[in-house]
């Protein structure tokens, strides 16, 4: 299992919240499964398995906890924070 597997049920535990994966979203999984348009790949950094489109050329795959996206956590340019915060 993976770390963030764990953290995650956790979390899931703490706020007395079952995961719920409908029906219908776990047929259209299957179907995309079975049908070459979705495959797994490990994170080379946290080796977790992720799902990621199948016909993506094959290269390095870092998660985006691993190396978030340049932008996360940075405000909006010309968004001025209030003056009271």
């Amino acid at each position: 299992m993976c770390i963030r597997d764990s953290l995650y049920t956790e979390q899931m535990a703490l706020d007395d919240i079952e995961p719920v994966l409908s029906l219908t979203r776990a047929w259209t999984m299957v179907r995309f499964f079975e049908n070459d348009l979705l495959d797994v790949c490990n994170c080379t950094v946290c080796d977790c398995k992720f799902v990621v489109h199948a016909h993506e050329p094959e290269k390095i795959f870092i998660c985006g906890i691993c190396q978030p996206p340049s932008r996360a956590g940075k405000p909006l340019k010309g968004i001025k924070k209030p003056e009271n915060a």
